[in-house]
């Protein structure tokens, strides 16, 4: 699974832009990317909180309308930050999806509209957060979605142990490499969820 797409600086393909999901398509990868929501309820592909890293603005995502980052510009290169729908449309079904769901708040509009879009794309696809309450919100009211929850040894003892598994039910269990023990492997055995 090619995480935020098979992107290369040295090709000038950043992460999480059409380019880079171009590729993957080209190749037959998988796709990860991570999504979430503008200040005016837009839908875009974009990893970080601040748009520092990956543009040059210091601005938060939540606090711009989509008009106000459509622009810029994705490490110095010509491609921009994507709305999900023109992914979904670029996509179009030829390789799975695995969209995480960058919300660390209650679920709201950005689960709502991301159900909805879900719903009508035609593709295999898969949904992670490391919210177990976006888990346990897509385990209630978008129970045919695939959900996977997020974690790695970094997190608080409670994400780090995924003690709300019992409840959200995850489909999946997606954890850094690095961190995976024995205790965590067995874990995820014995309960029948693959580990990601």
């Amino acid at each position: 699974i090619a995480h935020r797409g098979l992107h290369c600086s040295k090709l000038e393909i950043p992460e999480n832009s059409i380019e880079a999901f171009e590729e993957c398509i080209k190749y037959n990868f998988p796709i990860e990317l991570d999504v979430m929501m503008t200040k005016d309820k837009r839908i875009i592909v974009f990893h970080d909180i601040n748009l520092k890293r990956m543009t040059g603005c210091d601005k938060l995502v939540s606090e711009c309308t989509y008009s106000e980052i459509s622009n810029l510009r994705l490490d110095d290169t010509e491609s921009h930050i994507p709305l999900f729908s023109d992914v979904l449309n670029t996509v179009n079904g030829s390789v799975p999806l695995l969209i995480e769901i960058k919300n660390d708040k209650l679920p709201s509009v950005l689960e709502k509209k991301l159900v909805k879009m879900l719903g009508e794309y035609k593709g295999e696809l898969a949904v992670q957060s490391f919210n177990p309450l976006v888990i346990l919100w897509l385990r209630i009211f978008a129970r045919k979605i695939k959900r996977g929850q997020l974690s790695s040894g970094g997190m608080s003892c409670f994400l780090r142990n995924m003690v709300f598994n019992f409840i959200t039910k995850p489909d999946f269990i997606s954890y850094r490499f690095n961190d995976i023990g024995l205790s965590l492997f067995l874990k995820a055995k014995r309960n029948n969820i693959p580990l990601i």
